[in-house]
């Protein structure tokens, strides 16, 4: 803290206190990218035991996981029927 300033001095710049004076919302944009859909897919789909020691190991997992996927939900899409039925 600067010399010859209290904890209660006011600024008399206002930019500087804008921010904690300031009010509103803060709004949330819908999720439109499918990570978390991926990730979800990602973390219910079997894996070997130790899978995750080896980068590349992850890296390949991850690349079947979501063509696996990919290719189920097309699937889906083009019968009518969701997965397992």
């Amino acid at each position: 803290m600067e010399e010859g300033k209290g904890v209660n001095d006011k600024n008399a710049d206002p930019a500087r206190n804008f921010a904690m004076a300031a009010t509103g919302t803060v709004k949330y944009e819908p999720d439109l990218d499918g990570l978390d859909e991926a990730e979800i897919v990602i973390n219910g789909y079997p894996k070997p035991p130790d899978w995750n020691h080896d980068p590349h190991t992850v890296c390949d997992m991850r690349k079947k996981i979501a063509q696996d996927n990919y290719r189920q939900a097309k699937r889906s899409a083009r019968t009518g029927k969701p997965r397992g039925l």
